[in-house]
């Protein structure tokens, strides 16, 4: 079901077409400035005397975000338009908030849910299925979401375009059941991972 409510919501973004109300103008051209300018000049962060950079790249919002949005255009060194790479980047977040969504809520209905004995393979196992049916209603509900706070969601990122907010909220709800894995069953890369997704 939200694998469907995705799609549909989402495909403008699949085919390379960002949204271009609000602010996602000058954050379109910040992702700009810095693949173009600022990283063939060997910079991630600086100066430019370029109409509209009154004030450092990087001050307003971490350089992450930009890179994670022009990343598909440096990837497919330039094959893929920037213009398309934006729209990937915005599609890339919504999707590991929903698959983050989908991860945590799963996490915790399993934990809550009774303990069942699954050994009988002839038996039926419905209370097995729930943790997934829950991760799939509260990635459908995250995806529907008006989210007209900071924290992300539809209005604020697709309408306002300020992504920064739901990148970091994605980033923050996947590494819980990440970081719920490396405490569980410890490996280097796991604890790794929820580093990484934390940090």
């Amino acid at each position: 079901i939200s694998a469907i409510r995705s799609v549909a919501m989402l495909w403008p973004l699949v085919l390379g077409d960002p949204p271009a109300s609000r602010d996602h103008a000058i954050h379109y051209f910040q992702t700009e400035l810095l693949v173009h300018d600022l990283l063939p000049a060997g910079h991630l962060s600086g100066w430019s005397d370029r109409l509209g950079q009154g004030y450092t790249l990087g001050d307003s919002y971490p350089v992450l975000g930009y890179l994670w949005m022009g990343a598909a255009h440096l990837l497919s060194f330039g094959l893929i338009p920037l213009r398309a790479s934006y729209a990937l980047g915005i599609l890339a977040m919504w999707l590991l908030a929903v698959g983050g969504v989908w991860r945590l809520a799963a996490c915790i209905a399993a934990e809550v849910l009774p303990r069942t004995d699954l050994s009988n393979a002839g038996r039926k196992s419905m209370p097995s299925l729930l943790p997934a049916w829950a991760g799939c209603l509260g990635a459908a509900f995250w995806l529907l979401d008006v989210g007209a706070s900071r924290e992300g969601g539809w209005e604020y990122l697709m309408f306002h375009g300020v992504w920064p907010q739901l990148l970091a909220t994605a980033l923050w709800i996947s590494s819980l059941p990440a970081t719920l894995t490396a405490l569980r069953d410890p490996s280097p890369r796991r604890i790794a991972l929820a580093a990484g997704l934390l940090g």
